[in-house]
């Protein structure tokens, strides 16, 4: 009896008029809907067990395929999820989305809520929480394009203005925050939870991994083609795919999860993927035997930027097809490019990237995305703030009309996403002078101030204040 009053005096507390005060314990809520998210958690999550943290996974079906979604859940050290939401095919994903987070978030009642990357799952559990006026913390936090026009980039700048605590991986992205943060957010350098979980899984690998010999590959034999996004699920792309393997001329290897095969199957293409010598195609596999392939092939293709970004880690050359990456560290990186999905410009980019020298040592590229300890770091920052974080919603969130219009970004065009990112563009940028004295700028547009050069002074600050 006296356990339960207790209980119902800390849930009391939570629960305070006015303002959401997080008290110790910290009850965190992580959301994912997408298999790399499952691995940015993956250290987050060690860590705060560790130190005697709550949290309780919500996984969303952003990614199709449970069994694909359930072998990274039981290769890695995150308990499997306590709800397993389900949300339906259409225009109203997100809309859809974000009132089931919303429900979880109402009856679990967490301190703060955790999401990583740019997924549709992360942006409706920035509404969610925004609405809730519930704390939320964003890993990889701060990735930049500055093209609008895409959904990607829209999504990337969005679920940072929905967030409180920002989690920056390289400090390119912690310099962006800098720029463009209010008064309610904190940002941290913290370094990329991909290359935590990397190490992890890259030590699995080497002692227990035999899917090379399984499959009869020897290294530097073959190339790697990952594809995973959905605009490279249809009819078109996948008869690419098949013609992009055959020009290569050299053994490749495909890792197909269900929503593959299923088209495969569906579009036609079944027998010329079955029947094409220079093709070896992998069902579903834990993801140390998928790092073991990864790290001995010759050559990466990938649409996935996880997958471009451990194998940048591995020092393999590596091609993302499709937009370029948020991540300047990435764009910089040695033997990295990016290529449209056709024949002859990735043939052509493979050949001169095998002709490039391997670099001595990959330190620098390590360095600059954290030397694998992320997750000890935003752990520490999440428990920290625990006890002192009072969260106000930015302004423009206060209007819930504004909710409607994020919620309807995917039947939008070009100039009402303008409009929309002008709106989002945060009405107060603190800067710091030579003096030591602070200086507000108002009305900025994010782009504009890019434009004119100051990104030297921001990397001052940034030095500064890290």
């Amino acid at each position: 009896m006296e356990e339960s009053r207790r209980s119902s005096i800390w849930q009391g507390l939570r629960r305070l008029r006015g303002k959401f005060v997080m008290v110790s314990p910290v009850d965190v809520v992580a959301v994912t809907g997408i298999r790399s998210g499952i691995l940015k958690l993956e250290p987050v999550i060690r860590e705060l067990d560790k130190r005697k943290v709550r949290v309780s996974i919500v996984d969303i079906n952003e990614h199709k395929g449970w069994f694909d979604k359930g072998v990274f859940y039981m290769s890695s050290d995150i308990p499997e999820p306590f709800f397993d939401i389900k949300v339906s095919d259409g225009d109203g994903w997100v809309l859809e989305c974000e009132e089931k987070i919303r429900m979880v978030l109402e009856e679990e009642g967490p301190d703060l809520t955790l999401v990583c990357g740019s997924s549709k799952t992360a942006f409706a559990s920035g509404l969610a929480c925004a609405k809730l006026g519930i704390p939320m913390g964003h890993i990889e936090s701060g990735y930049r394009t500055y093209d609008i026009r895409t959904e990607a980039e829209f999504r990337r700048q969005s679920v940072d203005r929905l967030s409180t605590l920002l989690f920056a991986p390289t400090r390119t992205a912690y310099q962006n925050l800098l720029l463009e943060r209010t008064t309610t957010q904190r940002p941290f350098l913290t370094g990329s939870t991909l290359l935590d979980s990397f190490n992890t899984h890259a030590r699995d690998q080497r002692r227990h991994s035999e899917i090379l010999r399984e499959l009869d590959l020897r290294p530097d034999s073959y190339i790697l083609f990952a594809v995973s996004s959905g605009q490279h699920m249809t009819p078109d792309a996948l008869q690419m795919i098949l013609q992009i393997v055959r020009a290569l001329g050299r053994l490749v290897v495909l890792p197909t999860d269900e929503e593959m095969k299923r088209c495969i199957r569906s579009y036609g293409v079944y027998p010329a993927y079955i029947s094409e010598e220079n093709l070896v195609t992998t069902e579903t596999m834990v993801h140390s035997d998928f790092l073991s392939i990864l790290s001995s092939a010759a050559c990466v293709l990938t649409d996935s930027l996880s997958v471009a970004e451990e194998a940048v880690y591995a020092g393999c050359p590596t091609i993302l097809i499709g937009e370029r990456p948020g991540s300047a560290e990435l764009s910089e990186a040695s033997r990295f490019t990016v290529c449209r999905l056709h024949a002859d410009p990735i043939c052509e980019t493979v050949d001169e990237l095998l002709r490039t020298p391997r670099p001595p040592e990959r330190g620098d590229v390590l360095e600059a995305f954290g030397s694998g300890r992320a997750g000890e770091r935003i752990a520490k920052h999440l428990v920290s703030f625990g006890t002192k974080l009072r969260h106000e919603p930015p302004g423009p969130f206060e209007d819930l009309e504004f909710y409607t219009l994020l919620q309807n970004f995917e039947g939008l065009g070009p100039v009402e996403i303008q409009s929309m990112i002008d709106e989002l563009d945060c009405r107060l940028v603190r800067c710091y002078d030579s003096g030591g004295g602070e200086t507000t700028i108002k009305d900025h547009n994010l782009s504009s101030i890019l434009a004119k050069g100051t990104r030297r002074e921001i990397s001052m600050l940034a030095d500064r204040l890290a």
